[in-house]
């Protein structure tokens, strides 16, 4: 009788991650030391961290946040032309989705990705009507 009230409190694996690593919110810095980003947490993690209760209540409450689509405008930090002007050498507008609409959310969403490194945020706006902030 024992052994059956235990198995019924195990988790099945099609219900939980087993570690970080697996966990859709775990983002995977690809380096030695085993380190990624949990969004659910918003805290750097290990991939090996194994997920526990807190991990899946936490993700049910990510999951039933809304989630707002955004444009972002973003643009390298000027340099000088030999006229003495600045110019941007790049800018980019990228679709993003953040859980508030907040520069800081902005800001952190895009300090997460790596391919976003050295660029500036120079606006961003919800898609369906435009309206810049």
């Amino acid at each position: 009788m024992i052994a059956q009230s235990t198995a019924l409190l195990q988790p099945t694996p099609t219900e939980q991650s087993p570690t970080c690593s697996a966990c859709p919110f775990f983002n995977d810095y690809n380096e030695a030391r085993n380190r990624g980003y949990c969004q659910a947490f918003d805290q750097v993690t290990r991939r090996h961290h194994p997920c526990t209760v807190s991990c899946h209540q936490a993700l049910e409450a990510r999951r039933q946040k809304p989630s707002i689509p955004l444009m972002v405008l973003l643009m390298t930090k000027a340099v000088q032309d030999f006229d003495g002007h600045a110019v941007p050498v790049d800018e980019k507008i990228i679709d993003l989705t953040v859980s508030e609409l907040s520069e800081d959310k902005v800001r952190t969403a895009i300090s997460l990705r790596k391919d976003l490194r050295g660029y500036e945020i120079v606006s961003f706006w919800k898609p369906e009507n435009e309206d810049e902030f």
